[in-house]
């Protein structure tokens, strides 16, 4: 049996890229809560480098509360948990071998209501400095990180049972990654539920 859930919010975060690179210069204070897209990219100088600029992350949350339900009623036994995202039709595929992480979220953060062509730009909820409008992100759980050249890029936690990654190779950036661990965790309440 399958069972889908959407997200009950997402978001993406972006790091400013260097000043001589103008296509995203001041982006680390904008929110894209309500973009259609979420954008995940890490950019490069030229197909040579690499050294990478204009880092971003998604981050999303699920309301697991039907699915908890069901569990501890008998109806779903033995669940495996996978985070799916499909690549935007028309990108052409990678060149380059990358790998892709997931770690659940340390940190409560606000959605927000802005999109990548909002001008003047929308600041109210998470960015890359922010889990919301002028509240910093920060790392105050033990097993904590941000894993950011600069300061933000959101606070996820780390170690055993807290990361999955799934690796590309010429191919699609289509996104299938198993979480059942931090799912379990979630649902256990080992962890909060920040996404």
């Amino acid at each position: 049996m399958h069972y889908f859930i959407f997200a009950s919010k997402d978001s993406y975060i972006t790091e400013d890229s260097p000043g001589h690179i103008i296509s995203y210069k001041n982006s680390t204070d904008r929110n894209y809560g309500a973009d259609e897209i979420l954008e995940l990219k890490k950019e490069f100088v030229n197909s040579y480098s690499t050294a990478s600029y204009n880092v971003s992350r998604m981050l999303t949350q699920f309301d697991y509360s039907n699915v908890s339900a069901s569990i501890v009623d008998g109806t779903i036994t033995s669940p495996k948990f996978y985070l799916r995202y499909y690549e935007v039709e028309g990108q052409s595929e990678s060149d380059k071998t990358y790998s892709l992480s997931s770690n659940p979220i340390s940190q409560s953060w606000e959605e927000g209501v802005g999109k990548h062509f909002d001008n003047p730009k929308t600041k109210k909820g998470v960015t890359w400095t922010d889990y919301n409008s002028g509240s910093a992100w920060s790392l105050g759980g033990t097993n904590s990180d941000s894993g950011s050249r600069t300061t933000g890029g959101g606070v996820w936690i780390t170690g055993s049972g807290y990361h999955t990654s799934q690796s590309f190779t010429n191919q699609s950036g289509d996104i299938e990654i198993d979480v059942t661990d931090i799912v379990n965790n979630h649902l256990d309440s080992t962890i909060s539920n920040y996404g």
